[in-house]
C-alpha cells in the first residue's frame, strides 16, 4: 500500500522488516501465498496410519493402496491447500468417492465394449463444478488420471487455488474474461492439465463457453466429457444436472448436500412469488407454482427428518436425471439417459448418495444395464 501512495521510502523500511521477521520465524511459509505451512502434511500423517494398519476407511485405503504415485505427487507443499486442508480425511472420502466410482465406471465399459479398453485419459475432460478453493477433487483425478484434462469452475478468485502451476507433472491455465484460453498446450500426453473458470454456476452462457473451452476452437464433441458435482448446496445440484444434458457429458457424478429453501421464492407476507429468487434455489426451468414438479418438491418437505428429507432429495434429483424439461415446464422422459443411485458408506458424511447419470451412445454407455437400480455399497 505504501507503494502504491508514492512512499517508497516506507515500503523500502516496511520490506525490511519484513525480512527481519521471517528470518527469526522457527516455521516456513509457501513462498507464493505466504501461508504458515505444517512440517508435515495431514496428507503424510494419513500415510502413516494406514502404513500402521490403524487406517480402515476402504476409500482413504484405495488411493494410499492402489495410487501411491498420486500421493506421491499430492504431498508437495505447493498443494498445501490440498493436503493439509481442513478435515482432510472427510474431503478425502468425498472426493475419492467420485474417482472410485469414474474408475469402475471405465472398468465396466471396458469389460463389455473390447473397443474400450485403453485405459488412458488422454482426450477426456473433467468438468468439476463448485470445486471450492482446495479444489481437492480436481487433484485427485489430476494425480490418478494421468493424461486428463480437469476444468474446475467456481466463484472464488483463481488466487485462492493450490498452486497447481508449480508442479512438474501437470499444466495450467486460468480462464478469464470469458475469454476462452484452452488448456495449456503440451506434447506430453502423461501431464494432466488443469484450468479454471472463475464463473456462477448459474451464467446462462455457461455451457456454450464450457464447450469452446473443451473443444479448443475444434468441433465439440461431449461423448469423452464427464461432469462432477461433489455436495454442490441447494438446487445447484439440479443445477449441475442441467449442465451435463446441456453439454451433452458422457456421464455425471452428483453427491448432493443441503436441501434449497423451502419457500420456493414465495413470500406469504406479500403473497407473491419471486421468480428471481426462485433461480437462486431451485432450478429456474421449474418455477411455476402448480407445476408437477413443485408437487414433487413439497412432498420432500412434508416430513420433518432431515434424514428422510435428504433420501426424498436424492431420489427427486436421481428422476431428474433421467427428465428433460420442455418449453412449457413440462418433464418428459429421457430415454437416452441411464441413471442408478446408491448410498456409500466409506464417505465419511452423512450426505453420502450418489447418483450417476450415463448417456447412452458415449463411451461410457455400457457402464450400466439398468435405467434405474439402487444399491449400497
Amino acid at each position: 500500500m505504501a507503494e502504491e501512495l508514492g512512499k517508497h521510502d516506507i515500503a523500502n523500511q516496511l520490506r525490511q522488516y519484513e525480512q527481519i521477521a521471517s528470518s527469526a520465524e522457527t516455521f516456513q511459509r509457501c513462498p507464493k501465498c505466504k501461508t504458515k505451512l505444517r512440517p508435515r502434511s495431514k496428507l503424510a500423517f494419513l500415510r502413516d496410519q494406514v502404513t500402521k494398519g490403524i487406517e480402515t476407511n476402504d476409500l482413504v485405503l484405495e488411493l494410499f493402496n492402489d495410487h501411491p504415485l498420486a500421493v506421491e505427487r499430492l504431498d508437495d507443499k505447493s498443494l498445501h491447500r490440498v493436503n493439509c486442508c481442513l478435515s482432510f480425511r472427510k474431503e478425502l472420502t468425498e472426493s475419492m468417492a467420485l474417482v472410485s466410482e469414474l474408475k469402475r465406471l471405465r472398468q465396466a465399459a471396458a469389460e463389455n465394449d473390447e473397443s474400450k479398453q485403453q485405459t488412458s485419459w488422454n482426450d477426456w475432460h473433467i468438468v468439476d463444478l463448485c470445486s471450492g478453493a482446495q479444489c481437492f477433487t480436481a487433484a485427485l483425478c489430476l494425480s490418478i488420471s494421468t493424461g486428463v484434462s480437469v476444468t474446475a469452475l467456481d466463484i472464488v478468485s483463481s488466487n485462492e487455488l493450490p498452486h497447481f502451476e508449480d508442479v512438474d507433472w501437470m499444466t495450467m491455465s486460468d480462464v478469464k474474461n470469458d475469454v476462452d484460453a484452452g488448456t495449456t498446450p503440451t506434447d506430453n500426453g502423461m501431464l494432466s492439465s488443469f484450468s479454471y473458470m472463475q464463473r456462477d454456476i448459474h451464467d446462462g452462457d455457461l455451457a456454450p463457453q464450457l464447450q469452446s473451452h473443451i473443444s479448443k476452437g475444434s468441433s465439440y464433441s461431449g461423448k469423452k466429457v464427464i461432469v462432477l458435482a461433489m455436495h454442490c448446496c441447494g438446487a445447484l445440484s439440479q443445477r449441475a444436472l442441467s449442465l451435463f444434458k446441456e453439454l451433452d457429458a458422457a456421464a455425471i457424478l452428483v453427491m448432493p448436500c443441503c436441501l434449497p429453501p423451502k419457500n420456493l421464492g414465495y413470500s406469504k407476507k406479500l403473497k407473491t412469488f419471486d421468480p428471481q429468487q426462485a433461480s437462486t434455489s431451485w432450478n429456474s426451468t421449474h418455477i411455476k407454482r402448480d407445476d408437477e414438479q413443485v408437487k414433487k418438491i413439497k412432498k420432500i418437505f412434508s416430513t420433518n427428518d432431515q434424514d428422510e428429507q435428504y433420501r426424498r432429495w436424492a431420489r427427486y434429483l436421481h428422476q431428474c436425471a433421467m427428465l428433460d424439461a420442455t418449453a412449457d415446464n413440462t418433464a418428459t422422459s429421457c430415454k437416452n439417459i441411464s441413471s442408478t443411485i446408491k448410498e456409500v458408506d466409506a464417505v465419511l458424511s452423512s450426505r453420502n448418495t450418489l447418483i450417476t447419470a450415463i448417456r447412452n451412445g458415449s463411451e461410457l454407455a455400457d457402464a450400466t444395464e439398468n435405467n434405474v437400480s439402487e444399491e449400497k455399497s
